[in-house]
């Protein structure tokens, strides 16, 4: 049996790499507006969907696909942003936080209207595996394509926000938007880029995971799931816990069912599993910032 674990460790990198761009996005939001966007894996399926429309639906090239999708995702985030959640920004996040799940739910019933839950792909053409390690491992093009574009937005995102003066303003409003606010940093500019980032990541993750899978209206609600566990695994806050977490729970649900030590029916509670003992051994992640240091922010 242990003859197939270097598949299943590939198979849980694939699906970790998804895991880690989703929970990057919403660790980014977390980290200046305090609260968890549960509409974020929605965002996700929107982002898949929209990719579908322009490659599939109006036959345009994939680069020009990926742009326009991820473009007009980034308008639809603008919009959410300035209709909801910028009027309760400065209220009790659990407001924010609420009004997540409303505009997750929105979002789900709006591609459930236009695609009627219709399973939906990319392209019907099979890929043959490449063979790795003398044949242990099987990678399609596309597998390859979703690790090699996720380790090229984590590496690039990390790059912006710790070289560039945006980034770096960025990470001040995340520390304490009071101070950032004396210091002459526009708080309003600096959450809309936040959630211009959020949303890049989210089109990539949803392109990503619609190569790798089907699209259905639903599956935002796993994904958002799964990254949501992931950033409680990492820390929630930490960048870097996040996508530990992230790769953690796709090696979990890949290797554990694949080895039989968990029914493959099960494959989508794990993350919960990992939730619930997270929190109950260690509340605050791997690498969760302590009570004392999340003194923030106003």
């Amino acid at each position: 049996m242990l003859d197939i674990l270097p598949q299943l460790i590939m198979n849980g990198l694939i699906a970790g790499a998804i895991y880690s761009l989703a929970s990057l996005g919403l660790n980014l939001i977390f980290g200046v507006l305090g609260f968890v966007n549960f509409a974020y894996g929605d965002m996700i399926m929107v982002g898949s969907y929209l990719f579908f429309v322009f490659l599939v639906m109006l036959k345009m090239p994939l680069v020009v696909s990926a742009l326009l999708a991820t473009i007009s995702l980034i308008i639809i985030a603008f919009i959410i942003e300035k209709i909801t959640f910028r009027p309760v920004r400065d209220k009790n996040p659990i407001s924010a936080l609420i009004i997540s799940v409303g505009v997750g739910f929105a979002l789900r019933s709006i591609i459930e209207m236009i695609f009627k839950g219709n399973m939906r792909i990319y392209t019907d053409q099979v890929h043959e595996g490449r063979g790795l390690m003398h044949g242990l491992i099987r990678v399609t093009d596309n597998q390859i394509m979703i690790i090699v574009t996720s380790i090229i937005c984590m590496i690039g995102l990390f790059v912006f926000l710790k070289k560039t003066k945006t980034g770096k303003a960025i990470r001040a409003v995340s520390d304490s938007r009071q101070v950032s606010e004396i210091l002459g940093i526009n708080i309003n500019k600096h959450i809309l880029i936040v959630f211009a980032l959020s949303a890049i990541l989210a089109c990539v993750a949803g392109i990503l995971l619609g190569y790798e899978n089907y699209l259905q209206p639903t599956r935002g609600v796993s994904i958002g799931i799964k990254a949501f566990s992931a950033i409680i695994l990492g820390g929630v806050g930490s960048l870097p816990g996040g996508l530990i977490g992230g790769f953690t729970i796709g090696l979990a649900e890949n290797i554990l069912p694949g080895l039989g030590l968990v029914s493959t029916g099960y494959k989508d509670s794990i993350a919960f599993f990992i939730l619930i003992i997270v929190m109950l051994v260690k509340p605050r992640g791997i690498f969760g910032i302590s009570k004392s240091e999340d003194t923030r922010k106003e």
